[in-house]
């Protein structure tokens, strides 16, 4: 556990200018305010946008490239169902953001869906 900590932060203090614009390139995508200690959005409505997710895929390469992926199940695990909320997920805490997830409903023509909320807060922005 030591060791991986320390990949992380030595990955961090060397790319810390590209891990940056990643990080202002997933909040444009997600339609994050960079300036807001909470943002939210929900798996549905992520889920169901393709363009977003296809501006996520390709951020991918450049994601492996900037961060530590060891631990990311949507780079290792070819059985993960949702490659880019791991990716989303495990991108944003290397970077100080606490991601908390919470069942809720959406409405989509009147009818009421069960989805994910997923809050993104700021703990320790680097």
């Amino acid at each position: 556990m030591a060791t991986h900590k320390i990949m992380i932060e030595s990955r961090r203090n060397k790319f810390i200018n590209e891990q940056k614009e990643i990080i202002n390139n997933l909040f444009d995508i997600l339609q994050f305010d960079i300036s807001k200690i909470n943002n939210e959005i929900t798996l549905y409505h992520l889920e169901n946008d393709k363009n977003k997710l296809e501006k996520i895929k390709d951020l991918y390469d450049n994601i492996q490239k900037y961060f530590f992926c060891g631990n990311i199940k949507g780079f290792t695990n070819k059985e993960c169902k949702r490659p880019w909320l791991s990716i989303i997920k495990c991108v944003l805490r290397q970077y100080g953001y606490k991601i908390v997830s919470s069942g809720t409903y959406v409405k989509v023509n009147d009818n009421r869906i069960k989805t994910q909320l997923f809050n993104v807060m700021m703990i320790n922005q680097k």
